[in-house]
Order: C-alpha cells, then structure tokens, then sequence
C-alpha cells in the first residue's frame, strides 16, 4: 500500500479511537468485517432503511459506528492485505473518502 494511504488510514484510525471509542476496534476504516446474522436483524429493526444511508467506502464506517450504539463486544482478527497481488488501481477516491469521512465522524461525535 503507497505512505499516503498508509498515513491517511492511520490518522483516520486515530481521530476515530479518540473522538468516538469503540472498545476492541483498533481500525475503523477497515471494508473487511464480520457481524452475526442476529446482530444485523437487530440493527435492521431499529435504523430500517437508514441502517445503509451511506454510499462509498465511508458505509463500512458508518455502520460500524451504529453499532457501536448497540452494547456489542467488538473484536478484530488481523489478516494481511496483499496490494502486490491485486490487479488494477484503486477505485477509491482517496479526497472523496477522506472528506465524507470526516463529515461522517462529525455528524457522529454531534449525535445525527
């Protein structure tokens, strides 16, 4: 993965842990994640549609911070993301990710 995105994705990581803890989340912008099936019906009854407002990678966020509101044990399994070995360039935009995430995170530490 180039620096930049290494750097960004760390200090992302950091102003989330600070601003809105999730106790056994070290990355919160990771695409990568796990829930039961029980958990999701849960968090499907009580946001409905809402549950999936977010478009881009900053969903996988958003859904993490809801969650978050649910009183869940939280825990990361680390796994290696091999870049070299992926065909073709990100489709991320990085400045577009990067600002409606800060938004998001925003919009969460204020309550909406």
């Amino acid at each position: 993965m180039p620096v930049h995105r290494k750097v960004l994705s760390l200090v992302a990581s950091l102003l989330f842990r600070y601003l809105l803890p999730i106790k056994g989340v070290k990355d919160y912008t990771c695409g990568y994640r796990a829930y039961r099936a029980e958990v999701m019906k849960n968090a499907l009854d009580q946001y409905g549609r809402k549950f999936f407002d977010r478009d881009g990678f900053e969903c996988m966020v958003d859904i993490l911070l809801k969650l978050r509101k649910m009183d869940l044990i939280f825990c990361e399994v680390p796994f290696i993301l091999r870049y070299d070995q992926k065909d073709g360039h990100t489709k991320m935009n990085i400045a577009r990710t990067m600002s409606n995430s800060l938004i998001l995170l925003l919009k969460r530490r204020i309550g909406l």
